[in-house]
């Protein structure tokens, strides 16, 4: 390793820290769009209800094969900042922001060379996998900042040869692995790169590696039986031809299969053109790690997931930065540029994080819209083969849209407006049948695996028989404020209800119907009807089929507060002639159905 420290390279150092901070700013500002744009997937979502209770429940939930560090850390957080997804994705984000002028710093002590450094940073924040991990619920984005960190402690403590860096490195790799027991991989890595560097001074991890293993056998021996089951299982998970594994593993670390090439290049010209030859071939030994974890996938069952090999990406990142600043002068341009241009579009696209994700729904927004649409009375019913989302998903998500509950019912037996829960290409055939009787499919919200329909019936199930056999089962506002004097509006809105129909028998004649609102400035009629789910025609509603009809009242802009009358006129177009409801419509042959509050100045 190299020590720099000439005035001329401090004077350089503090010009490339612009660099640097526009790096960080570029980075944030690309990361903040995702942070709500890619839905959560359920390992954040158990992350984040896990961290949710006391910090004794939090520990005691933490599941075997992962130490309680990184959900204390949440749970502090939450109790801190909130725990919506954007204010825990934010956490996440924080860190890995730090790990950028820390790249800068480790590689600019490691090598002394501030272009290879700056690179290094840049791919450390460009890496596509990289973009995943910033914004995940999950403790990857710490480690790899902590990664950086210990990469930094240990080229200071190897180059300057101070007790007080190797009690600073021990500290962080003994942080790491109380984050995650994959971090035993970072400390080979590390152990192997000061081995080809610095051979003579390996003698220096004895404080580290005693650290490390008093801690490890402290988290590891406790929890064994579990973490060899959980790789056991692992094991056994078939994977493609190792071509194609390598090819599509750091296709996924670079973020697309340009990527493939552009690490390739960058080790090909780091171990011809870098002058310190032991360094990259530590840094491209660092990179290659996916092989060896191929090769005994049989043993530890970690290829099949790169969440596993998220301690890979630090490598790649220096690879980059060392195979760009080797170069020789005449290809430094050009070869800069080149990767510009092929790993700068990953950082402006989010469809790999969605591919990344693994399994989920967007539930979140899902959430969001139902709380929209639900009116007082509507109810849930979740169908029996439904498995949409894990109970942990409904818990968060209610928690944030609905903190007092949602209505779940078992029968949609007694209520007009259901919410129905599926996977709409398989769902029980008795339940979808039972929530469809008498009722009429609405509005939908969702995707198919995760889909919310409603199914509406009517307000008044009885309803009321006028003479030429239509039936009026009731109105319904669709968008009103209720009081306890009635849905209140503003003077001069627009008052939208449904009105619904039924035929006893069939009927020969088309009828028309008017809709009438008694204002003390003036009565206000609509007869321009609007059938959703059927024809206009009277004489072509079939029995048995309700019929909806919405229909806009506009209260006049002058208008006297009050409670105003809403009525109803079923009438022969060709005389006029009104039809009346026994016992339920007025002088006027006009049926009372509802009235409205209006308030104004």
């Amino acid at each position: 390793m190299r020590v720099f420290g000439s005035s001329s390279e401090r004077r350089s150092s503090k010009r490339l820290l612009l660099p640097i901070f526009l790096l960080v700013l570029v980075t944030a500002a690309l990361r903040i769009p995702i942070l709500t744009d890619v839905p959560m997937n359920w390992d954040e979502v158990w992350s984040i209800w896990q961290s949710m209770g006391s910090l004794e429940q939090t520990i005691r939930l933490t599941p075997g094969d992962w130490p309680p560090t990184y959900f204390i850390m949440v749970n502090l957080w939450q109790s801190w900042a909130g725990f919506t997804p954007l204010v825990l994705r934010a956490l996440t984000l924080f860190i890995f922001l730090l790990g950028i002028p820390i790249t800068y710093r480790a590689v600019r002590e490691m090598t002394g060379c501030h272009t290879t450094a700056v690179f290094s940073a840049f791919g450390f924040s460009a890496l596509g996998f990289g973009q995943f991990l910033s914004v995940l619920v999950r403790a990857y984005g710490l480690l790899l900042t902590l990664t950086m960190l210990a990469l930094w402690l240990t080229a200071l403590y190897f180059n300057r040869r101070k007790l007080t860096y190797g009690i600073l490195l021990s500290g962080c790799l003994a942080l790491m692995f109380l984050v995650h027991y994959t971090a035993f991989f970072i400390c080979l890595l590390l152990g192997l790169y000061t081995l080809l560097t610095t051979p003579k001074q390996i003698w220096r991890w004895w404080l580290p590696a005693l650290v490390v293993a008093f801690v490890g056998s402290l988290q590891v021996l406790p929890r064994l039986d579990y973490v060899l089951t959980r790789t056991d299982y692992n094991s056994q998970l078939a994977l493609p031809s190792l071509p194609i594994a390598l090819t599509e593993m750091f296709a996924t670390f670079s973020g697309s299969t340009v990527g493939v090439l552009i690490l390739a290049a960058a080790a090909l010209a780091a171990m011809l053109y870098w002058r310190n030859r032991a360094q990259a071939a530590a840094v491209v030994l660092w990179s290659a790690a996916p092989l060896l974890m191929y090769l005994l996938h049989n043993h530890l069952g970690l290829f099949q997931d790169a969440r596993y090999l998220w301690w890979v990406l630090p490598g790649l990142a220096l690879l980059i930065g060392l195979g760009v600043s080797s170069l020789p002068r005449p290809l430094q341009l050009p070869g800069t540029t080149v990767v510009l241009l092929l790993m700068l579009p990953i950082n402006f696209v989010d469809y790999q994080l969605r591919e990344y994700g693994g399994e989920f729904e967007p539930i979140d927004g899902v959430f969001a819209d139902l709380k929209k649409n639900l009116r007082p009375g509507d109810v849930i019913l979740v169908d029996p083969k439904c498995g949409c989302a894990p109970p942990e998903a409904w818990d968060y998500y209610m928690q944030i849209h609905f903190p007092g509950g949602l209505p779940f019912v078992e029968s949609a037996e007694g209520y007009p407006r259901i919410w129905y829960v599926s996977r709409n290409w398989d769902f029980d055939a008795a339940s979808q049948a039972q929530v469809a009787a008498g009722r009429i499919a609405g509005k939908y919200i969702g995707p198919p695996g995760f889909f919310f329909q409603l199914y509406e019936g009517p307000p008044d199930p009885e309803g009321i028989l006028f003479e030429n056999g239509i039936r009026f089962h009731g109105a319904t506002f669709t968008e009103s404020v209720n009081t306890p004097d009635g849905p209140l509006f503003h003077e001069g809105a627009e008052v939208q209800l449904q009105l619904w129909w039924l035929v006893d028998r069939p009927i020969a004649l088309d009828y028309s119907i008017s809709l009438f609102g008694f204002f003390r400035s003036g009565v206000v009629q609509s007869d321009r009807a609007s059938i959703t789910n059927g024809p206009l025609e009277t004489s072509r509603w079939q029995p048995g089929q309700f019929y909806v009809d919405e229909r806009v009242i506009t209260i006049p802009a002058v208008t006297p507060p009050g409670t105003y009358a809403l009525k109803l006129a079923v009438y022969q177009f060709w005389d006029n002639q009104r039809i009346a409801a026994n016992g339920y419509t007025d002088e006027d042959v006009l049926l009372p159905i509802t009235h409205v509050r209006v308030h104004s100045w």
